[in-house]
C-alpha cells in the first residue's frame, strides 16, 4: 500500500464516479470533499464514509466484483487514475 501510515489512509475519500481515491493533508480538507464543498478532477462527488474506505480495501486488493454494475464491469484500477470500466454488451 504505498507506504502510507494509518494516519494516511484515515484521510482518504472515494470518487463516486470514476473511483480515483483522494488523500488529503488533514481532517478539514477531507470534511470539505465529503460535504461536496469540493469535487474530484472528474467532477464526481467524493466520499469517506466508512463504507467508501472499506470499498477503497477491496479496490486496493483488487477485489472489482463487488463495483461491477448490469452495464459495466471495472477490468483495471488504480489510486490515482480510478477504474477503467468495460461496457457488458447488449445495447447501448
Amino acid at each position: 500500500m504505498n507506504n502510507q501510515t494509518a494516519a494516511d489512509t484515515s484521510l482518504r475519500a472515494l470518487c463516486q464516479d470514476c473511483l480515483r481515491v483522494v488523500t488529503y493533508q488533514n481532517k478539514e480538507e477531507l470534511l470539505a470533499a465529503h460535504n461536496e464543498e469540493v469535487f474530484c478532477q472528474c467532477s464526481g462527488q467524493l466520499c469517506a464514509c466508512g463504507g467508501c474506505t472499506d470499498d477503497i480495501a477491496l479496490l486496493e486488493n483488487g477485489e472489482f466484483n463487488a463495483f461491477d454494475s448490469l452495464l459495466s464491469g471495472v477490468v483495471k484500477w488504480d489510486a490515482e487514475t480510478g477504474a477503467t470500466f468495460a461496457f457488458k454488451g447488449g445495447k447501448a
